[in-house]
């Protein structure tokens, strides 16, 4: 379980630094939210939408935003499946009394 929680973090840390990235990149240079180190794990970034169907398909020749892209989906993707997991793991150990 303690590994699911680090890879969860690895994940969140790593897409949020990817959007941010990108926003700054991309969407708006100027920005002093995007420019904030104040917190790795902030969830704010992490499920905000920046465009970047968007930005992809505007932007098709830029191979770095392309796989920086496709990695975020991913990403997030996988630290969905691992949330649900944990949280199945969860409930059924109280229910069957595991916890």
């Amino acid at each position: 379980m303690a590994v699911c929680f680090l890879i969860i973090f690895g994940i969140l840390e790593y897409v949020i630094s990817l959007k941010k990235k990108i926003y700054r990149t991309y969407v708006d240079p100027f920005s002093s939210t995007a420019n904030r180190r104040s917190n790795k794990y902030d969830g704010y970034w992490f499920a905000e939408d920046i465009g970047l169907d968007g930005l992809m398909e505007q932007n098709p020749e830029d191979e770095w935003l392309q796989k920086s892209g496709r990695n975020v989906k991913r990403c997030q993707i996988i630290f969905f499946c691992i949330f649900a997991f944990m949280m199945g793991i969860a409930i059924t150990g109280k229910i069957y009394g595991w916890i």
